[in-house]
């Protein structure tokens, strides 16, 4: 339900976004492959990810993101074997970025992060682990020839405190200015 609740709060504010704007590029869909490691668990875990952005200032913009599993990985065998899966991943990102290029733009990002791990064991069941805290990262977006349509690469590092450990994220996507 988590999920789906979130991807329709991304498609509605983008798509009021869209319609409030539509002379001006003022923000930026995205959908790509993400990959998350988890420092505490030396756990890492592909993803599906969805974000939107609008510009808030000339060179500012707020961007969500919404992260979900394609995977799992395991450990163990028989009744020790342990199943763990990304849930879902959700990020609130202020981005500052600087075009370098023609097509090239730099981002400086900060953020929040909420993480929600699955854990599954035959004998104790399922349980469920999330942690969120800051986020600070970097990115790089590439537009050829102009154009509206590009490739975004981004590395996000949270850090969920001593006793969660530390996120890392990168994504690589498709983004389509609006």
């Amino acid at each position: 339900m988590f999920k789906f609740a979130a991807l329709s709060a991304i498609a509605l504010a983008a798509g009021l976004a869209t319609a409030a704007h539509a002379d001006d590029t003022t923000g930026y869909y995205k959908v790509g492959y993400s990959n998350t490691d988890l420092s505490k668990s030396s756990k890492s875990f592909n993803g599906l990810t969805l974000g939107a952005s609008f510009q808030v200032w000339k060179f500012v913009s707020l961007e969500g993101s919404f992260d979900t599993g394609v995977g799992d990985n395991t450990s163990g065998s028989g009744v020790n074997r342990t199943k763990y899966e990304l849930d879902h991943q959700v990020a609130a990102t202020l981005v500052a970025s600087h075009a370098v290029s023609n097509g090239f733009e730099i981002q400086g990002r900060l953020g929040f992060m909420q993480t929600k791990i699955t854990t599954k064991t035959p004998t104790a069941g399922a349980s469920d682990h999330s942690v969120s805290g800051p986020s600070l990262g970097v990115g790089l977006n590439y537009f050829p020839h102009d154009s509206k349509a590009g490739v975004a690469l981004t590395w996000d590092h949270a850090d969920f405190s001593k006793t969660a450990g530390n996120n890392d994220i990168v994504r690589i996507a498709y983004i389509h200015k609006y």
